[in-house]
């Protein structure tokens, strides 16, 4: 059956006549959206298009200028940064019905979506190596389920979008908080930057968050810092031939000497050292994990609700 709108409200509209109307809402598909709350009934299918339109060529154009931040600032300061101005944005959609505002949120939201890749790089850069599959599904998983939520919302709970998107919008306002409070910068930025303190600083928070008795003494030496100060922070290859295990047993054969090379041509990969952020280990001295502390960081949790939360709180 032809839709009224179409057939008659939208023509008599469009010929300049004053029309009254109401949506059904005892329509067994029915439920309220920014359709009926911006009165788009009549507004032509491209120009609402257009707002998720601008949100994708945002989402271009802001990694191609945004890419270098999370290594200039680092990880958390880039998620407090794009988290916060991405939270603005959602909060004013929330509560303004202008179409050109929602559509302005929306670049907004687009141009700063590399936080949901700084997310991921900063809690890989803090889990151990053999769980970061566990890490990626379980962010994953929650990201593709939102759409689930929502309809089981809308068909069970309540016809309105409001309530939950604000519930999620304000929860995400609360985890980007706790994040920064609780969850420490990248142990790894940190020491491919030389900031050995802060990092120890801050692997030594992850243990303490993890339960563990261990430490890393303020005295550790790490072979990522003498890397990264002999090479002015920038692995380049001269040679393609040439094998990053050579540049950093070079490089460790000029920092530590010939005795420490070796050793250091082992253990120098940057992975290898931040193998286990509870217990991470450094080319001087090894850190004994305590036994009876569990083994699954606890802290991708925290990052994962951000994520989930900053990802999808824009429904139309």
């Amino acid at each position: 059956m032809p839709c009224v709108a179409e057939t008659q409200i939208c023509p008599a509209v469009a010929a300049g006549a004053f029309v009254e109307y109401h949506v059904d809402t005892s329509y067994e598909y029915y439920f309220a959206n920014w359709y009926g709350e911006m009165d788009l009934v009549c507004t032509p299918p491209a120009t609402i298009a257009m707002m998720c339109t601008v949100y994708y060529v945002a989402f271009g154009i802001g990694g191609l200028f945004n890419f270098p931040v999370p290594d200039l600032i680092g990880r958390k300061k880039a998620m407090l940064l794009y988290g916060a101005i991405s939270l603005g944005a959602q909060l004013t959609m929330l509560f303004s019905n202008s179409y050109w505002v929602r559509l302005v949120c929306f670049v907004v939201i687009g141009f700063v979506c590399i936080k949901n890749a700084v997310s991921y790089v900063w809690v890989f850069e803090l889990v151990e190596t053999k769980h970061k599959g566990t890490v990626c599904s379980v962010v994953s998983m929650f990201d593709e389920i939102t759409p689930l939520i929502f309809c089981c919302y809308i068909k069970f709970v309540n016809k309105d979008w409001f309530p939950l998107v604000a519930g999620m919008t304000f929860a995400g306002v609360v985890a980007l908080f706790l994040a920064v409070v609780v969850v420490p910068e990248s142990p790894k930025f940190l020491l491919i930057n030389g900031k050995t303190e802060e990092a120890i600083a801050a692997l030594n928070r992850v243990a303490g968050l993890n339960c563990a008795s261990s430490r890393i003494p303020s005295d550790a030496v790490f072979v990522e810092t003498q890397i990264a100060g002999n090479l002015d922070h920038t692995l380049v290859l001269a040679n393609q031939n040439e094998s990053i295990s050579r540049i950093i047993a070079d490089t460790s054969r000029r920092a530590f000497g010939k005795d420490a090379a070796r050793k250091g041509a082992e253990k120098s990969n940057l992975s290898n050292s931040l193998q286990d952020s509870s217990n991470p280990s450094s080319n001087h001295k090894q850190v004994q994990q305590d036994p009876n502390a569990p083994s699954l960081t606890k802290i991708f949790i925290l990052l994962a609700i951000v994520y989930i939360c900053l990802m999808n709180a824009y429904f139309i």
